[in-house]
Parts: C-alpha cells; sequence; structure tokens
C-alpha cells in the first residue's frame, strides 16, 4: 500500500486535516514531506494502525475520573 495523504488519513482516523497535521507535529504519526521542508505529508500505513491500536488500548474513563489528591 502506498503512502497516505493527511487527507486519507483523516478520513481513516475520523478525524480532520488539521488534527492530522497536529498529530503530525507531535510526532504522534510518522510521517515525511515531498520535495524537502515544503512539501505535502506522507504518512506511512503502519504508522496509522499503530494510532488505531494505541487509541483502542487508551482508558476511555482517563480524563473523566476525578484526580487524586497528594497527601
Amino acid at each position: 500500500m502506498a503512502d497516505l495523504r493527511t487527507r486519507d488519513v483523516a478520513a481513516e482516523i475520523n478525524a480532520s486535516v488539521e488534527t492530522v497535521r497536529s498529530l503530525i507535529s507531535s510526532g504522534v504519526l510518522d510521517a515525511y514531506r515531498l520535495n524537502g521542508d515544503s512539501g505535502p505529508y506522507r504518512v506511512r500505513p503502519e504508522s496509522v494502525e499503530e494510532y488505531r491500536q494505541r487509541q483502542k488500548d487508551r482508558d476511555p474513563w482517563a480524563r473523566t475520573r476525578p484526580r487524586r489528591k497528594s497527601a
């Protein structure tokens, strides 16, 4: 399978293109740019699959649990 464009990744993970760019810039998705630093991003399909697996394994209630107070 060929490497994916940002809009293809957005469709795959049900997110916006801006979210995909944010995931790339934060290092969550492994990507590279065509034509040096000015070209469009390309994301490897393996990186998208790893992201999906991490999302599936994460705790869905982590943000809603009360924080423990430190002593």
